[in-house]
């Protein structure tokens, strides 16, 4: 390979070698620098989801010790049907150990037959806001998922659950998500 064709033939393969260990021009070359719509998981959701975690887990036992550490002394939580009827923390306590693992809606003794998911965690200075979904698993799939809000703060090394907002998801899109006006805009 003398010459300038020789040249341009070996600049021409060098490009095409670098473009391909780049990813340039492969079939399916985004799918291999990206994984299909999989959550990153930040220190954030990682340590919310750990107290979660162990709060359904003391729920699901019926561990009063457990689930009063993490329980701040004004723990109440409220649900979107009576906002202004928030439940105190001794009968949120009470009927969590009545019934660890059992019941339905948004009181306690919903978690084992749910899974968290989608989780988006806010830092306000030692208060983190912690948003998912509880969703049924298939032995639980009468039961609605619930969205849930709960509020931590941390104390020192502790973190205490200050309040826990709930609701009910219903099937399909939320009364908030704008639905698209299917006639023509004329635009």
């Amino acid at each position: 390979m003398a010459g300038p064709a020789g040249a341009f033939r070996r600049r021409w393969l060098g490009t095409l070698a670098v473009a391909l260990l780049l990813g340039y021009g492969l079939p399916g070359a985004d799918a291999i620098a990206q994984p299909a719509s999989q959550p990153v998981l930040t220190r954030l959701v990682k340590a919310a989801l750990e107290r979660e975690q162990a709060l359904l887990e003391a729920q699901a036992r019926g561990d009063g010790a457990a689930l009063d550490a993490l329980l701040d002394a004004d723990f109440e939580l409220r649900e979107a049907a009576q906002p202004g009827r928030p439940l105190p923390r001794a009968e949120w306590l009470a009927a969590a150990l009545a019934a660890p693992g059992a019941g339905s809606g948004t009181g306690p003794g919903t978690p084992p037959g749910y899974a968290i998911e989608q989780m988006a965690v806010h830092e306000h200075g030692a208060l983190r806001l912690a948003s998912f979904l509880l969703r049924p698993l298939a032995s639980s799939a009468r039961r609605p998922a619930l969205f849930i809000v709960d509020s931590w703060q941390q104390e020192g090394e502790r973190w205490r659950l200050l309040t826990r907002y709930a609701a009910t998801v219903a099937a399909g899109r939320g009364a908030l998500t704008p639905t698209p006006d299917p006639r023509p805009s004329g635009r």
